[in-house]
């Protein structure tokens, strides 16, 4: 176990650069999708071009925030200590009792109730969660999935289906995020003159 103000400080800069990294990476499914979607031939005008410009536009943003972070002096220096941190036996590691040795097997029922109850608290929110405290709840989808996945070949009860309701979690949840991105790229493009153009929208509209 690790943990201390370096620690803390390492977790926090890697999910700012996790941030950054995901902002493109949702842009660039959202531009697939789009384009897989795209009624008329790719070569030809169509009234939501500007609509694929919108989304370029904000994944160069955001492309381009990723390098700034990544020409940064500060990154630079994360990745120093990051290094250091991988390097140095022992940096950042908690002093613990170590517990009696046990069989993995009996570890695996608390594992997985642990996986369960953490899930099971967010029933109360997920009705008024906003789509960031969404996706808090599908990493916590994939733990539980990772600890079945993990634990399953040590015991006898099939797992596949629950493997399988824990994926359409994942994947709905998943969606919902996609959904997030594309609907906060199109209010900015309704937000311009762009699609104001004559084959959307006559004089008289």
């Amino acid at each position: 176990m690790w943990g201390g103000r370096a620690v803390d400080r390492l977790r926090r800069r890697l999910a700012r650069f996790a941030d950054l990294l995901g902002a493109v990476r949702d842009l660039d499914v959202l531009a697939a999708r789009y384009a897989a979607h795209r009624p008329i031939p790719s070569d030809a005008a169509a009234p939501g071009d500007g609509f694929s410009a919108e989304i370029a536009a904000r994944r160069a943003a955001a492309l381009e925030a990723l390098r700034a972070e990544l020409g940064a002096k500060r990154h630079r220096a994360f990745l120093d200590d990051l290094v250091e941190f991988v390097e140095t036996p022992g940096r950042g590691a908690l002093v613990v009792t170590p517990p009696a040795a046990r069989r993995t097997r009996e570890h695996v029922g608390g594992w997985l109730w642990t996986g369960m109850e953490r899930l099971l608290g967010w029933q109360p929110v997920v009705g008024l969660a906003d789509a960031v405290t969404l996706h808090g709840l599908r990493l916590e989808v994939k733990r539980l999935r990772d600890v079945l996945q993990v634990v399953g070949p040590l015991g006898s009860v099939p797992i596949a289906a629950s493997v399988a309701t824990l994926v359409r979690l994942q994947d709905i949840l998943g969606g919902l995020n996609d959904a997030t991105v594309a609907a906060a790229a199109a209010r900015a493009y309704v937000a311009t003159d762009a699609w104001h153009t004559p084959s959307l929208l006559t004089d008289e509209q």
